[in-house]
């Protein structure tokens, strides 16, 4: 035997073992209750979780598993009671989010709603949390589908302003579902450089430099686009400055041979520099 532990209630005892096996004892008769077989190697310790529901076991085999502790009879009733509670509070649900409640409204409303009883507050609540998982799912999904469809069309100086416009709208469209994600806020502000919204870029790319800062990894793009907007402007001083940090964040090895990020540090210099980026 590698190890014993007691369930929170004191009323069984598992125990690990060099046979493979955790098994569970009633603590007060020395039977019995079950063995707990599928490691392939030693057990080296075995435990139960704080309600007492869950085994934990580590194995020489290199796995942690997590096992239940109740015999399914004994757990039926919980089960079958959330169950007939999802049942009852399922349909008035979907119809509260089909008809556009708010979701987190709607869990503030369920959390102090004193006529549910508590089965029927948890299922709702999980009902609703489920949902929100699903709509934050789909609009990841759409959001990151839009950016990838915009970012070619921007990325490239000799895009048409139709394809532009169009690729403003989807990185538009993909900002607003995922306002935080930093290559989507750069390619709204790349993509409103080239439809000449300078302003409105250095604010949105500015935006996307601090959140790529709190993250470790800036991003060239960033630089570059914020740099030419300045110079579109007519801030030459600004221009040549963000140009200057530009160059020294190409110079990491990370970014040397980016072709992309090389394009754009020549389409910054040619814009703002245009003899020392014509080589000149």
């Amino acid at each position: 035997m590698r190890s014993a532990a007691f369930s929170p209630d004191g009323t069984r005892i598992v125990t690990a073992s060099d046979d493979r096996t955790a098994r569970v004892w009633d603590s007060a008769t020395g039977a019995s209750l079950a063995e707990l077989k599928g490691h392939r190697g030693y057990v080296y310790s075995a435990a139960f979780s704080p309600d007492g529901t869950r085994i934990v076991t580590a194995s020489e085999d290199k796995t942690a598993r997590v096992w239940d502790s109740l015999p399914y009879r004994e757990r039926y009733p919980a089960i079958a009671a959330s169950r007939m509670a999802r049942a009852r509070v399922a349909a008035p649900l979907a119809a509260r989010m089909n008809a556009g409640e708010d979701l987190q409204a709607l869990t503030k409303a369920l959390a102090s709603d004193k006529s549910l009883s508590p089965a029927d507050r948890i299922a709702s609540l999980s009902i609703v949390f489920e949902e929100s998982d699903r709509r934050a799912t789909i609009a990841r999904e759409k959001a990151i589908r839009l950016n990838g469809e915009a970012w070619p069309i921007v990325a490239a100086s000799t895009s048409s302003p139709a394809a532009i416009a169009q690729a403003l709208d989807h990185a538009e469209q993909a900002a607003t579902l995922l306002p935080d994600n930093p290559a989507i806020i750069n390619t709204l502000g790349v993509a409103q450089y080239r439809a000449g919204k300078h302003a409105e870029a250095i604010t949105t790319l500015a935006r996307s430099t601090a959140i790529s800062a709190k993250l470790g990894k800036p991003q060239p793009s960033d630089l570059a686009f914020r740099a030419m907007a300045r110079s579109k402007l007519g801030q030459d001083d600004q221009a040549r400055a963000v140009l200057a940090t530009l160059r020294a964040l190409m110079s990491q090895p990370l970014h040397t041979k980016n072709p992309e990020s090389q394009g754009f540090l020549r389409e910054a210099e040619q814009l703002i520099e245009p003899r020392r980026g014509d080589g000149k």
